[in-house]
């Protein structure tokens, strides 16, 4: 019996494509208000998916008739190479507050791909804080679970209650990203953690030190992303704390972040498979890969498969 999937079967696909006539209609007119208009119709990841096929230009014109918001999300969505390059051609006052929308391990794989002057620039708009943070970020390998994670986590001290815990979590919801797990820390020390399901279910005056899992499960900074992958998957984590070499809480990583690593790493399995280099051929979207980058990610294979068979 064959493998091959029967003719008349339909093929579908998980994720739905949307019918973006609007926006390719609004973009032949030059018309600003409709393309305003037409944009609004749609799913910022929608039209983040969509960016990639598109000239810069007309990138640059979606991006300019959307609101930052919806734009950050639409940005999060794309390759971070597109997102660098419509950064790039944008005022550096909108190109910052859109990365404020962004959740730091996005923001730092489209920083890393900008220009050293241009990331400059944009960095100026930083405090002295975020900067050294995105710079410690940026310092790390690309394989090491410190490239993905999150420093906007969830801490209290294990001396409070879930009240305080749940205070601290309303007053700063805007710049906690990891919000599933609540990490106790005895000064930076990771001590404990508590699952945001059984803080909002508890009394108020329980102590964390009550209610908290003793000695959660960390990574160091440097583990690579399929080891922090398998102990999510092993133990049913959301989220995982990462710590530094001293022992100190330094942030976590989310299931999510590993997913889409995890995705990557599979296309540049597959495009190996293909005879095409994947680690070269995706650096960036097949669309806007230079002809050069094209032909050096096939030439390897294609000089080895010729050798093989003389």
């Amino acid at each position: 019996m064959s493998g091959a999937p029967d003719a008349e079967e339909v093929v579908r696909s998980a994720v739905p494509i949307p019918d973006l006539t609007p926006i390719d209609l609004a973009l032949r007119s030059s018309d600003a208000a409709a393309l305003r208009t037409a944009v609004k119709q749609f799913r910022p990841a929608d039209l983040g998916r969509d960016l990639s096929r598109r000239p810069l230009a007309e990138a640059r014109a979606i991006l300019d008739a959307i609101d930052d918001r919806r734009g950050a999300a639409m940005l999060r969505a794309t390759h971070p190479v597109v997102a660098a390059q419509l950064l790039a051609s944008t005022q550096a006052p909108r190109s910052c507050h859109l990365l404020e929308f962004i959740p730091t391990d996005h923001e730092v794989a489209i920083l890393g791909e900008l220009p050293p002057a241009r990331r400059a620039e944009i960095e100026r708009a930083y405090t002295p804080e975020e900067k050294a943070q995105i710079d410690r970020l940026l310092a790390y390998p690309e394989s090491a679970i410190g490239r993905i994670m999150t420093p906007k986590i969830w801490r209290c001290d294990r001396g409070g209650t879930v009240g305080d815990a749940l205070d601290v979590l309303r007053d700063h919801a805007d710049d906690i990203e990891v919000a599933v797990n609540c990490y106790i820390c005895d000064g930076k020390k990771l001590v404990g953690v508590a699952p945001l399901r059984e803080l909002a279910t508890a009394d108020r005056a329980t102590p964390l030190a009550q209610i908290m899992t003793p000695d959660p499960i960390a990574v160091g900074e440097d583990t690579a992303r399929g080891d922090a992958a398998d102990i999510i998957n092993t133990h049913d984590f959301l989220s995982l704390p990462v710590v530094d070499k001293q022992g100190d809480l330094v942030g976590a990583v989310r299931v999510d972040d590993l997913l889409g690593a995890a995705l990557d790493a599979a296309g540049t399995g597959i495009l190996n498979q293909g005879a095409v280099s994947g680690k070269l051929a995706g650096r960036a979207p097949y669309f806007l890969t230079p002809i050069t980058r094209t032909v050096r990610s096939r030439l390897t294979w294609l000089v080895l498969l010729f050798v093989a068979e003389t």
